[in-house]
């Protein structure tokens, strides 16, 4: 399942500067003396096969020079500013991480920099400006070693970059500090269920849930529903699936990956529903709209059928779907 995140949001009175060099050390103190509330992307709506990542909530976590924060020598820095970045993501954007406010009771200057950079760097780290946000991501934790969910969105960044120890270091990092925080589980979880690494995956989808704090309990669930799929467990895929929905009933990964399960298992008329849900809430792709295809002709609907296999020659002619479509293979 694919995902794309929404844009960044700013913080109240602050925009997110064009930054070129190392992250800006001028920042002091909160404003009045405090931060005014937590700010962060809104879940992400379309599909992707990247699964659904979420973020850093306040915590604690070190900085630079620890290995986790910082790779040994400078070939990977040198690698990201002569095009690295471009390369590893194809043009596309990034999900856009979040980050929680730290209570204002216990805010303090290095706190509110170590927040505020981090903030920058996620929102750099969304655009594919992965080198930009490694120094956003230095700067925060130059100014708190302490500061946890700077290592999570560390870890997005070293698996963005290939580099998978650096990133599995930083996601453990992070929970050391802070091992109630939920986006930081949900992301370790992803990171391990693409890797081949299932079970462990979903043990720490289902750790982000049991967080009552947790803003975005269905995106764990959607995570560990396509990690069960990847191991052809379907009746527990279908039940984290439902318990998405339960939560979140418009939430489109889980309502098309319902109805491809309720399809497969013969139950073409729930198929049907799902899909439809899916439909009104989200953008089809190629696949959405050839199982649309599949589900129609099994209910004998021949008139939904020919929509769905138009809409797929129309909007999507050189996909293997189309191709298949036109070849009689669909």
């Amino acid at each position: 399942m694919q995902v794309q995140p929404d844009p960044v949001q700013s913080f109240p009175g602050r925009r997110l500067r064009n930054l070129t060099g190392a992250g800006d050390r001028r920042l002091s103190g909160p404003p009045d003396g405090g931060w005014a509330g937590g700010h962060r992307a809104q879940d992400p709506g379309r599909a992707d096969r990247r699964g659904l990542w979420s973020a850093g909530r306040a915590g604690d976590g070190p900085h630079p020079p620890p290995a986790a924060a910082r790779p040994g020598g400078g070939s990977l820095k040198k690698a990201i500013f002569a095009g690295l970045v471009a390369v590893t993501l194809a043009g596309c954007a990034q999900p856009l991480p979040r980050v929680q406010h730290v209570p204002e009771q216990v805010q303090t200057p290095s706190r509110y920099r170590a927040e505020v950079h981090t903030q920058l760097g996620a929102g750099y780290y969304s655009r594919g400006q992965l080198g930009v946000a490694l120094q956003e991501l230095s700067a925060a934790l130059e100014a708190d070693s302490s500061y946890g969910p700077a290592y999570n969105v560390l870890g997005l960044v070293y698996a963005a970059l290939g580099e998978p120890q650096l990133a599995e270091q930083n996601f453990a990092r992070a929970l050391s500090i802070n091992p109630d925080d939920s986006e930081a589980h949900n992301n370790y979880g992803l990171f391990l269920c693409q890797r081949g690494r299932e079970q462990e995956g979903i043990r720490h989808f289902l750790q982000a849930v049991r967080n009552p704090l947790y803003r975005t309990p269905e995106v764990a669930y959607v995570n560990a529903g396509d990690c069960a799929r990847r191991v052809g467990d379907m009746q527990r895929a279908e039940e984290y699936f439902e318990k998405a929905l339960r939560l979140q009933p418009a939430q489109p990964q889980a309502l098309r990956a319902m109805a491809a399960i309720a399809y497969g298992k013969g139950r073409f008329d729930e198929a049907h529903t799902y899909l439809t849900r899916f439909m009104q809430v989200a953008q089809p792709d190629a696949e959405s709209l050839a199982l649309g295809v599949r589900i129609e002709r099994q209910r004998g609907d021949r008139e939904a059928e020919a929509s769905y296999a138009a809409q797929l020659r129309n909007r999507f002619p050189q996909s293997k779907e189309a191709r298949a479509l036109e070849s009689g293979n669909l």
